[in-house]
């Protein structure tokens, strides 16, 4: 198989040495409103192994999703267009050679794993010391101004928002709100100190690319202690560099409020309200990194909340979340719900399972085994979309098939599209639910370079409803779990919510730290000897006809899979029993398995154990948001309020699609789903998840075997991923290795 490309399109550059030279041309390329033609275009192109020709942009150093190194660049209210640089495909290259020779998947992944590693820290490893790279963060000594007047006529001065000359940082952060002005005392030149903004176009279609529509940006230090507000403050640069006054409102009414005048767009046109109209900022994208490395370990985009916006910008959270939504706290629901591991552990974590959602016979048959009192809905995701209605729920957990975007998954499937199209769901999921918290389990592999296009726009659905986003890639043994397995974890938060934090972990390696040490597989299945009395602990039945090399049951097992993961037990003897897999997974020894196919239940599963400690981590947050925990109150609500009349607000918005800057259509959340908020894309999605159903459905009265029946995925179980046959033994691993957890 030759090596694996994306191609796409050149977006135009543009000047910055001026503010009337800013302009931006507007891009031609409809490529994300013609998504799934484009996506077998990229197989069609993988295939053949020819990618696209087109000249690559300069290359420009960045270290996070959508940078440079998988960037987006969508141009203000305009047709969106992809700019990609082509990746490195060394690691790429080698790991479908290891799998041409039939390479173990514990290689392959260990190959892969160091090109996702080059832009993302994926050690899990706890904070540097302070000792090791703690800096002050105040400035080292100097004047402190009222103010100062540059030869172009500008006072510099705290609270004025200006325009940079040049963009600064990753994200080309070219806007300052200035907190201090400063002469050093070891330089000549005056320094200014502040919040810095970048146009959302830069952050690669993670935020709608509107007109003026710009985001606070901050990279911060695991080891800061500051507040958050001070921690914000990330962007210093000479005094020369205020090119021209600019207005920055900071709100957290949605969009379109609070937007330039639309009667200045019909009579003085886009490049006149992008060089002087007023910028509008509603998130605040936060990047951390651990001690001094240029890798970051975890990112958040956050809502601006009630208490940071500007005065006169602001709503009540309050009113905000009722609008979005209303309903009872504390209830949660499962799609893609499988055997039921993220569902135990949600019920565990004291959460009211009001249902589930899975099509696979042996899934529906567990759920409804262990959860009588939760309705269990027996069908395709697309089929549950489309209901007259939806239960509402608080709390939302997502798993949506994985395997395309594993690290070692290097040869186009057939369920290739409609793994996508599951992925792509869940924000018609989240749109049609509405939780106030989400969370979603996926491989760590679609943080690759090569699939960042596919991740931003998934971030983008999610955003585009308005949701604060935060995501991360850890290994799950710092939660407890007895083995290899490195998950993505995102929490989302509804508008109005306050974005949860994660939940600080509980293991390492070790011990280090103060935590405990990391769960070993001899730990884990003390108390299960070989006569304990359980239906799936048959021990002479999970013997070898010849043995295998014993290992050290103190270090942790690797990955469990459908098939095991090349696991057995540590004496070599035999393999581990289902139960002994279960537990290994987080299930609880009574947690009961029906319908067969237990091994690929257990291996499919997100571990209950983690489920339960993420959950009761939400849970309290919600209690906090509330007032309902007196240990943590809420802060005083701000008496500054502006309430936003919804009619006013739709009229605004009818007025502004006359004057070309928006249209109704993208503001319908219940149409900016997939790719960016395409109606169209939306419905392309939904018709290729039935027509999988329906080829699922002709296959059963055809009366194929059971098991060829299950290798139609997610047309006959939303969780689980295909299963190879059993032949192809080493890559059983590819849809598990390396899974993710998004929490939301």
């Amino acid at each position: 198989m030759l090596p694996f490309f994306f191609f796409f399109f050149i977006a135009i550059p543009f000047s910055l040495f001026s503010c009337p030279s800013s302009h931006i041309s507007p891009p031609t390329n409809p490529f994300l409103s013609a998504l799934p033609g484009a996506l077998r275009k990229f197989h069609a192109a993988f295939l053949s192994g020819h990618p696209s020709s087109s000249a690559r942009p300069e290359k420009k150093k960045k270290t996070m999703m959508g940078s440079s190194q998988n960037p987006i660049p969508l141009d203000d209210d305009q047709d969106d267009e992809l700019l990609h640089t082509r990746q490195r495909r060394g690691a790429q290259q080698l790991a479908e050679w290891a799998a041409r020779r039939g390479s173990s998947i514990e290689e392959i992944e260990e190959i892969l794993e160091d090109a996702v590693g080059e832009v993302i820290d994926l050690t899990g490893e706890g904070e540097a010391s302070a000792a090791a790279g703690q800096a002050s963060a105040a400035h080292g000594g100097g004047t402190e101004l009222t103010e100062h007047r540059l030869p172009n006529g500008l006072v510099a001065r705290r609270g004025l928002d200006v325009e940079l000359a040049h963009p600064h940082g990753p994200y080309n952060v070219r806007y300052l709100r200035i907190t201090s002005v400063f002469r050093p005392r070891d330089g000549p030149d005056v320094l200014l100190r502040g919040l810095g903004f970048a146009r959302t176009r830069e952050l690669g279609g993670m935020l709608p690319t509107k007109l003026n529509e710009v985001a606070l940006v901050a990279e911060t230090r695991s080891w800061d202690r500051r507040p958050r507000e001070e921690r914000l403050i990330a962007v210093e640069v000479p005094a020369r560099e205020a090119l021209c006054a600019r207005e920055v409102r900071i709100t957290n009414a949605p969009f379109p409020a609070h937007r330039f005048d639309p009667r200045d767009y019909a009579r003085r046109g886009h490049r006149w309200v992008e060089e002087n109209g007023p910028l509008v900022c509603r998130y605040v994208f936060e990047v951390s990194y651990h001690g001094a490395s240029d890798k970051p370990y975890e990112w958040a985009l956050v809502a601006v909340a009630e208490g940071e916006a500007d005065a006169g910008f602001r709503v009540a959270d309050r009113r905000k979340l009722a609008r979005w939504r209303g309903g009872k706290r504390y209830t949660a629901g499962d799609v893609f719900a499988g055997g039921g591991g993220a569902s135990r552990g949600m019920e565990r974590a004291g959460a009211k399972l009001v249902f589930a959602v899975d099509r696979w016979a042996p899934a529906v048959a567990s759920l409804r085994s262990n959860f009588p009192g939760t309705r269990v809905y027996d069908m395709d995701v697309a089929d549950f979309i489309n209901l007259d209605s939806h239960p509402r729920v608080d709390l939302l957990h997502l798993s949506p098939p994985c395997q395309f975007w594993s690290p070692a998954h290097t040869v186009a499937g057939k369920d290739d599209e409609a793994n996508m199209a599951a992925l792509f769901s869940c924000t018609h999921l989240v749109d049609k639910i509405r939780p106030r918290a989400f969370t979603v389990e996926q491989t760590f592999g679609i943080l690759a370079p090569r699939f960042g296009d596919f991740f931003n726009a998934l971030v983008g659905g999610f955003t585009r409803l308005g949701y604060s986003v935060r995501w991360t890639a850890v290994p799950l043994a710092n939660f407890g779990v007895p083995q290899l397995r490195r998950r993505l974890l995102m929490i989302g938060a509804a508008p109005g919510e306050r974005l949860a934090p994660f939940p600080a972990t509980t293991h390492s390696k070790g011990g280090a730290g103060g935590l405990l040490p990391w769960t070993t597989p001899q730990a884990a299945l003390r108390g299960i000897a070989d006569d304990y009395d359980h239906p799936l602990h048959d021990v002479r039945r999970a013997r070898f006809d010849v043995p295998r090399p014993p290992w050290d049951p103190t270090r942790l097992a690797k990955t469990i899979t459908t098939h095991g993961g090349h696991n057995y037990h540590w004496s070599g003897a035999r393999d581990f029993t289902l139960l002994e897999y279960a537990v290994l997974q987080g299930f609880p020894r009574w947690h009961r398995f029906e319908g067969g196919s237990v091994k690929k239940q257990i291996g499919n599963a997100f571990a209950p154990s983690v489920v339960k400690l993420l959950y009761k981590h939400l849970i309290g947050w919600l209690l906090k948001q509330d007032g309902l925990d007196p240990a943590a109150p809420l802060g005083p609500a701000s008496r500054d309020v502006v309430a936003l009349d919804p009619e006013s607000e739709e009229e605004e918005e009818e007025e502004e699609g006359v004057g070309g800057v928006a249209s109704r259509e993208e503001h319908d959340y219940g149409n900016g789903v997939v790719c960016l908020g395409s109606r169209r894309i939306s419905a392309r999605l939904r018709a290729t998840m039935q027509r999988l159903d329906q080829e699922a459905a002709a296959a059963e009265r055809a009366g194929r075997d059971a098991e060829m029946a299950e290798d139609l995925s997610d047309t006959e179980t939303l969780r689980g991923d295909p299963e190879p046959p059993e032949a192809d033994d080493d890559d059983d691993d590819d849809d598990d290795d390396d899974d993710v957890i998004w929490l939301g």
